[in-house]
């Protein structure tokens, strides 16, 4: 906790206002945001949180290989962040090879992710 960083003097009279809480009751929900993001041999796999008012979002999504070149562009208007029935995560069907991939995914105009993945195909 952030409290054991005070001076101890200083603690006292902190400790009892400070509260350890989880996540989903701090972060503010009106937004849509990217809730997880893998690779598999089957495609890209990626899962958003909706909005509250659970309106369709704008979302684009890139994928480069280790050289740079695209070689998977996604993009809709109107799309709904819940995938459908029961699936927890939606998925962009593609053969992926074993490597180090570049994703970006952008949320109503805005870079919402970014980060490098690297995807090792594993026997079991």
């Amino acid at each position: 906790m952030l409290v054991n960083l005070l001076d101890p003097q200083i603690a006292v009279q902190w400790t009892n206002r400070i509260r350890v809480s989880e996540d989903m009751m701090l972060f503010q929900r009106d937004y849509t945001y990217v809730e997880s993001v893998s690779i598999s041999g089957k495609g890209l796999h990626f899962q958003l949180a909706p909005r509250r008012d659970n309106q369709d979002v704008n979302v684009q999504i890139f994928v480069r290989d280790n050289r740079g070149d695209l070689i998977l562009s996604y993009a809709k208007s109107q799309f709904r962040p819940r995938p459908p029935s029961n699936a927890k995560q939606w998925i962009l069907k593609r053969k992926f090879l074993p490597g180090r991939y570049l994703v970006t995914i952008e949320l109503e105009n805005f870079t919402a992710y970014e980060n490098e993945i690297d995807y090792a195909e594993t026997p079991f």
